[in-house]
């Protein structure tokens, strides 16, 4: 179920009850997703700025903002269900219940006869429908763990030739398919370079991050440019142009040393039974859309000789967040 206000009056009275966070207001639109609630992420619901919209009316959607809204509600609502709202075949047991109670008080038998058959009638075409859902499905399952079984057996070809020390050139021909993705593969093909031990604050293998491409380059660049400087073999005098030729992010260079003490859960993480502190980060984006905007918080550990990577997810905590 969508609701739209029909004007720009409901956004006036939400002022009094929503925090400007959570707000929408000036021309903005907004997607407030079920279980709403006052103390949500500003991200998790998607606004669109005056600016934003222009944009996309000029530039990105032939049909304008409100084919574009209207496709991007669908994309994500389509998989998506509220279990307390109303449903159609709910609201056609509600009305049987109430002619079955109306029938059984006037002693009309025939009437009661012809709903027990409508409902009957309804229940095997349910079943019938459900039956071929059932069967979409497994043949879906079936293609699924076909490709899978093939990406894994493309995987493992690629990583029987490449035993070598990993290099920011490297080919590889499996997909990527999600951050989780990226995670895990970095962790097999980089592991000697690489540690992964992720904080409470991180997204991590949740992410929603749309481009997990980049977040594997990032590692891939974490293992290779950035770990050979670290060791001394090549040195690399800006870290931030490197990125952003390999995937198109920032290196975003160190923390400022209060906020990592007052923020310690957001810029600090436990590996090896040591509290390591994770004084540089990297990342793209500049919104709180998690699809779009993406940080990686990492140090380089002098006794293991490895870049320790505690966080990964939205912006890190700060005053001004």
């Amino acid at each position: 179920h969508v609701y739209v206000g029909v004007d720009r009056f409901p956004s006036f009275t939400m002022k009094n009850f929503v925090h400007e966070r959570l707000n929408c207001w000036d021309g903005a639109v907004r997607v407030y997703w079920p279980g709403f609630s006052l103390s949500d992420e500003p991200y998790r619901h998607r606004i669109w700025t005056p600016t934003e919209i222009r944009t996309i009316e000029r530039q990105y959607h032939p049909h304008g903002f409100i084919e574009f809204l209207l496709g991007w509600i669908s994309d994500v609502a389509v998989f998506s269900t509220d279990p307390g709202a109303p449903s159609w075949s709910g609201l056609e047991v509600l009305r049987r219940r109430r002619l079955v109670e109306e029938a059984r008080l006037a002693g009309n038998q025939d009437e009661l006869l012809e709903i027990a058959t409508e409902e009957i009638d309804d229940k095997n075409t349910l079943i019938d429908d459900l039956q071929g859902q059932i069967q979409d499905l497994a043949n879906q399952l079936g293609e699924a763990l076909a490709q899978r079984d093939s990406f894994k057996q493309a995987y493992l070809g690629v990583c029987e030739l490449s035993a070598q020390k990993p290099t920011a050139t490297q080919p590889n021909s499996v997909p990527i398919d999600s951050v989780a993705d990226a995670v895990e593969r970095a962790e097999q093909e980089f592991g000697e370079h690489l540690i992964f031990a992720l904080n409470s604050q991180s997204d991590g293998k949740n992410s929603p991050f749309e481009h997990p491409d980049e977040a594997f380059a990032a590692f891939e660049f974490l293992a290779t440019t950035y770990f050979d400087a670290r060791t001394g073999e090549t040195p690399c005098d800006d870290f931030d142009l490197a990125l952003r030729e390999a995937n198109g992010w920032r290196y975003l260079g160190r923390h400022n040393w209060p906020t990592m003490k007052k923020y310690s859960n957001w810029y600090s993480t436990k590996w090896n039974g040591r509290t390591i502190w994770l004084t540089e980060h990297l990342g793209t984006g500049s919104s709180k859309e998690p699809r779009r905007t993406i940080r990686l918080g990492f140090c380089w550990d002098d006794d293991s000789r490895k870049v320790v990577i505690g966080f990964l997810g939205q912006h890190q905590q700060t005053d001004a967040t």
